[in-house]
């Protein structure tokens, strides 16, 4: 970049936040205050200002300065807007690097599972974040680096003794269920063998009275089997 261009740059980059401060920052205010995610935006200023946006990422120290102080300044007169916003991948990585430093371990449930729910709220990010595609690669190589915890007076031995227990007892339950349909499955088979008992009589007693009918039309008699 030429000293003429770098000139341009510096100059543009003062006179525009001369004029956005004017009038109670009245300026910087309809522009939206330049904010992404919590931050001045430099591609923002960039546009608003004039500003080549290398002279504000690499190529010029002087405008670079000038734009950090003026970030600094619109911070601390509007601290509700300049508030830096953390993806949840980000707040997870923070959380679990703090972890690492202390030996702290991921939590897990009452069966030795990794505790979503728990760990979602130690990370301050929603469950369902834990699982996609940004986290869930992270996730499986840190449950490794860092391990899992064990409940307080309980050993990984009594953790597997009580899923088995509850695994038993739904095992139980399932049986004790399939034992009451087997017993009404038996019962309409019964009531369904009587009707068929019922219905055959119910034809044979037919049968005879037809019989009855046709000889009594036929000898002009009448007889009952």
């Amino acid at each position: 970049m030429s000293q003429k261009d770098a000139e341009k740059n510096l100059n543009n980059l003062k006179e525009w936040i001369a004029l956005v401060k004017e009038n109670d920052w009245e300026k910087f205010k309809e522009c939206g205050y330049c904010v992404y995610q919590g931050v001045l935006s430099k591609g923002k200023v960039s546009k608003a200002a004039d500003v080549g946006l290398k002279s504000l990422k690499t190529d010029n120290p002087a405008v670079i300065t000038v734009f950090d102080e003026f970030a600094i300044e619109a911070k601390t007169v509007f601290p509700d807007v300049f508030q830096l916003t953390l993806s949840n991948k980000e707040k997870y990585q923070i959380e679990i690097n703090s972890w690492a430093k202390v030996g702290k371990k991921f939590p897990i449930d009452e069966f030795g599972n990794l505790d979503y729910k728990r760990l979602a709220v130690l990370c301050g990010i929603p469950t369902r974040a834990l699982t996609s595609a940004s986290i869930t690669p992270c996730l499986k190589k840190d449950v490794l680096r860092i391990g899992t915890e064990v409940s307080k007076g309980q050993s990984i031995e009594h953790m597997m003794e009580k899923k088995l227990t509850v695994t038993s007892s739904e095992l139980n339950r399932y049986r004790k269920d399939l034992a009451i349909a087997q017993e009404k499955i038996d019962g309409l088979q019964e009531q369904i063998l009587k009707l068929q008992k019922e219905n055959r009589q119910l034809k044979n007693k037919s049968d005879e009275q037809e019989e009855s009918l046709t000889y009594m039309l036929e000898s002009g008699r009448r007889f009952s089997l």
